[in-house]
């Protein structure tokens, strides 16, 4: 539904509250009108944010659209857009028409925020040439710009857009803030995004397609990050901040730290994907604080050095129901850390990494309390330890060569179809999930607390006995309707009962 903001007003000649509902401003290219209605549909998304109050809505037909307010009026590539507290920006509807709130299809009707104020970039089929394609150096620096005093809040909503073309390349690190967040740069700003793509953005310092800075305590739903660059976090850096991830994309970003998203403070990432990201080091993920990553896939990223899909380094994340595949680095295919303090690996699965040492994890032996609990590691290659690398305190996990530890066992742990449909291990098609006959299957530690806990799917953490070993709780056993772990005289009354009665 559309999102009103409802506030209350306390009038002080009657004393009586009553509510504000803030208008819908409309937004197409070459309108010319005054944003009231379609028909008399602003052309620039900037005026209608210089004619927005909080609790009003802008909504933006399909289309290309470039800012034009200038944060420096020295330097032209200071062009940029910025939010308004507690307005709501819309992509997403049809430039035909007269279109409402329930025809808006934000993937059909493709609305682009473009920080290439020529219009002349080539496309690059690595994004370790954005910085240097000379078709992008007038290029904005940020397409979204909110420096501090701005202070977005979560009313603030951005959806349905897409983000690309911002170019932050000018000095090298902070406090230049030219050299990061080149689709969107947060300072103690927190607006909630959602339904949006930022792809094929650069940034010098951090930040590729957004940087999250002190303070920046931002939404991040169903998001895309694509083909970004920056020295640190080529898709998200996020830098003091307490950002929520959640069903989000990190594909094909590129970056010398954390190719995926960097983080150096204590984000919240769940039930998302990293695919084909790569980095000098932490090729999905780099993590310098307490970063706690739930329910998300690892996918083929690579590092040149350390931690194909993860690195760590001096923090203590918390890592459950994940799922580590085809990662390959140095040091640590699927996990890498060092120098870090009380990393908590639970029902995670690593299959099919990668590296010289440490194929499924690498922990350096100056790391501390390093624990896998209710994992599985199988498949996965290295010259050294192919399966971990370094003191971990493992229990009750399926390792291949076996491993002490208290519950731990050396069996295949018999997934539906590890190959996948391209009968390549460590791809993106692979199934890893249980078969119903599976020896991980109420192998995990008993005297784990799973209370409102899910797996990877978003089942139930413990469906029968015990909680299983690995990111997935199996499937239910053929023929067990009444899913108690076993077929049974009940399942078959059950059976016959609606026998023929269509139900």
């Amino acid at each position: 539904m559309h999102r009103f903001v409802v506030s209350i007003v306390i009038t002080l000649v009657v004393g009586l509250a009553v509510s504000a509902e803030g208008k819908t401003i409309h937004v197409k290219v070459g309108g010319t009108g005054d944003g009231s209605s379609w028909v008399h549909a602003y052309g620039s998304l900037q005026d209608a944010l210089d004619n927005a109050e909080p609790n009003d809505d802008i909504w933006l037909a399909e289309g290309t659209y470039i800012p034009t307010q200038l944060y420096d009026p020295c330097d032209p590539r200071s062009a940029t857009f910025q939010m308004k507290n507690g307005v709501g920006i819309y992509g997403g509807f049809s430039a035909v028409g007269d279109p409402n709130w329930e025809s808006r299809d934000w993937e059909k009707y493709e609305t682009v925020l473009s920080g290439d104020l020529l219009g002349n970039d080539v496309e690059v089929s690595d994004p370790c040439d954005l910085l240097g394609e000379l078709s992008r150096s007038e290029n904005c620096y940020h397409v979204f710009y909110h420096p501090e005093g701005i202070n977005l809040d979560p009313n603030t909503v951005f959806d349905g857009f897409t983000v690309t073309g911002g170019n932050a390349n000018e000095g090298e690190y902070w406090p230049d803030p030219g050299s990061i967040g080149g689709g969107m740069y947060n300072y103690e700003s927190s607006p909630t995004v959602t339904n949006c793509t930022f792809i094929n953005n650069s940034a010098v310092g951090r930040g590729g397609g957004i940087c999250n800075w002190t303070g920046s305590n931002n939404t991040l739903i169903n998001c895309t990050f694509a083909s970004n660059w920056a020295s640190s976090g080529g898709g998200m850096h996020d830098g003091g901040s307490n950002t929520i991830v959640t069903d989000c994309i990190f594909r094909d970003n590129s970056a010398k730290g954390g190719g995926g998203m960097s983080n150096r403070y204590n984000p919240t990432v769940r039930d998302s994907i990293f695919i084909g990201n790569s980095a000098n080091t932490g090729g999905g993920m780099i993590n310098y604080d307490f970063a706690k990553v739930t329910n998300c896939k690892f996918i083929g990223n690579s590092a040149f050095g350390d931690g194909g899909g993860m690195y760590n380094d001096c923090c203590g994340p918390s890592v459950t129901n994940c799922t580590f595949i085809g990662n390959s680095a140095y040091y640590g295919g699927g996990i890498s850390a060092f120098f870090d303090w009380s990393t908590t690996m639970t029902n995670c699965t690593f299959v099919g990494n990668s590296a010289r040492s440490g194929g499924g994890i690498h922990i350096d032996t100056d790391t501390y309390l390093t624990a896998a609990i209710n994992c599985i590691f199988w498949e996965n290659t290295a010259t050294y330890k192919p399966q971990i690398w370094g003191s971990v305190a493992v229990t009750y996990s399926d390792i291949q060569g076996g491993y002490s530890g208290t519950g731990n066992i050396n069996t295949a742990p018999l997934f539906i179809d590890p190959k996948g449909p391209d009968n390549i291990p460590g791809t993106e098609d692979d199934n890893l999930h249980l078969l119903p006959y599976s020896p991980c299957i109420d192998a995990g530690d008993p005297t784990g607390d799973y209370t409102n806990q899910t797996d990877i799917d978003g089942q139930d953490r413990v469906l029968y006995d015990n909680v299983d070993i690995g990111a997935d709780e199996v499937f239910p056993i053929a023929g067990d309707i009444d899913q108690d772990g076993d077929v049974d005289f009940n399942d078959y009354a059950y059976f016959s009962g609606h026998w023929l009665k269509g139900k």
